[in-house]
């Protein structure tokens, strides 16, 4: 038994290919272009609002880890006082649980943290986040970072405020 083309046709809908083989009286469908659709890209930082009008929402990615350092270097800190601290200092609504722990994790892993259980607080023993001589350099590091990033910013915002034919 072997394969054989029967036919490519185009499906009149989306002029997207359909290939059909066949196996004897068996006919199977190759290629649906009804169930492989293109996803449409979509920006989740941008929306065109009612008016006509765009909501843009500029956001810094992966400013997470530099926001829980400087939270540190200010004071030996629990978890659950860094959840509430962040979302001011990260500028947005509320910070996932989850997220957190995991990056203070992957801080501890890599030396820029450390931990230690304290029973002293008020209530149940709580894991307190200590920040290390490695963290202070990795906070250095990624404050210049965000200094390059605010400069070549303020550049772009300034070329653009001065307009010119590439700027409406």
């Amino acid at each position: 038994m072997s394969w054989a083309a029967v036919s490519v046709s185009r499906c009149a809908a989306r002029s997207r290919p359909v290939v059909l083989y066949s196996l004897q009286t068996y006919v199977i469908l190759i290629y649906d272009a009804d169930v492989h659709r293109r996803h449409r890209w979509r920006s989740r930082n941008r929306r065109r609002l009612p008016d006509g009008s765009f909501d843009v929402r500029a956001r810094v990615e992966r400013f997470g880890e530099p926001a829980v350092l400087c939270l540190l270097a200010e004071r030996p800190t629990h978890g659950y006082e860094l959840l509430e601290r962040l979302p001011a200092l990260l500028g947005e609504e509320r910070v996932d649980v989850g997220n957190v722990y995991r990056a203070l994790r992957a801080l501890e892993e890599d030396g820029l943290v450390v931990s230690e259980w304290q029973a002293g607080l008020p209530g149940p023993a709580k894991r307190t986040y200590t920040l290390t001589d490695d963290g202070r350099e990795a906070l250095r590091a990624w404050l210049a970072s965000l200094a390059g990033l605010r400069d070549a910013l303020t550049d772009f915002l300034d070329d653009s405020a001065k307009g010119g034919e590439h700027v409406p």
